[in-house]
C-alpha cells in the first residue's frame, strides 16, 4: 500500500532573477487527475525520509540528481479521494505533503519521465499563475519565503 506522505520539490536556476522549473502533469482520468503545472512530486517509500523521497523523486522524474533539497517547513494535508483509495487502503484519510527546493545549474538537461508531458522554465510570477491545481500555489509560496 502507498504510505500518506508525499513530498513537492521546486527546482530553481538564478539567473537575473530566480527562475523555477515547472512540470505539466499528464491527465490521469483513472485518478480523476486533470493535466496540470507542478514542481516534481511524488510519495514516501516505506522507511524513507521526506529529504531522501525528495532526492528519489526529482531523478525519477526528471533524471536530475540533487544531493541537499531545503525543506521550506511548509507541509499541506489533501484528502484521498475514492478513486485513489485502491492504492491507500482503508486506513488513512488525508495525504501529508512537505515542500522543498533545490538550486540547479542553468544549463541542466531533463529528462521528463511518462508522468509529464511538458516542463517549462518560470519567473516567480508566471510559475504561480500555472499553478492553478490543489495548493501547488500555497508550496511554491513557501518556496519563495524560504529563498528570502
Amino acid at each position: 500500500m502507498r504510505r500518506p506522505f508525499s513530498v513537492q520539490v521546486f527546482l530553481y536556476r538564478r539567473e537575473r532573477e530566480v527562475e523555477f522549473l515547472l512540470f505539466k502533469r499528464r491527465p490521469r482520468p483513472d485518478l480523476d487527475l486533470p493535466g496540470f503545472w507542478q514542481g516534481v512530486s511524488g510519495a514516501l517509500l516505506d522507511g524513507e525520509s521526506f529529504k531522501a523521497a525528495a532526492i528519489r523523486e526529482v531523478a525519477e522524474e526528471t533524471g536530475i540528481a540533487i544531493t541537499a533539497p531545503t525543506a521550506t517547513g511548509h507541509s499541506v494535508e489533501y484528502p484521498i479521494k475514492a478513486e485513489w483509495r485502491p492504492h491507500y487502503g482503508p486506513e488513512p484519510s488525508r495525504v501529508e505533503e512537505h515542500v522543498y527546493c533545490a538550486q540547479i545549474a542553468s544549463d541542466t538537461q531533463v529528462t521528463l519521465s511518462l508522468e509529464h508531458d511538458a516542463c517549462a522554465w518560470c519567473d516567480a510570477s508566471s510559475a504561480l499563475d500555472r499553478l492553478t491545481f490543489g495548493q501547488n500555489r500555497a508550496a511554491l509560496l513557501s518556496v519563495l519565503r524560504a529563498l528570502k
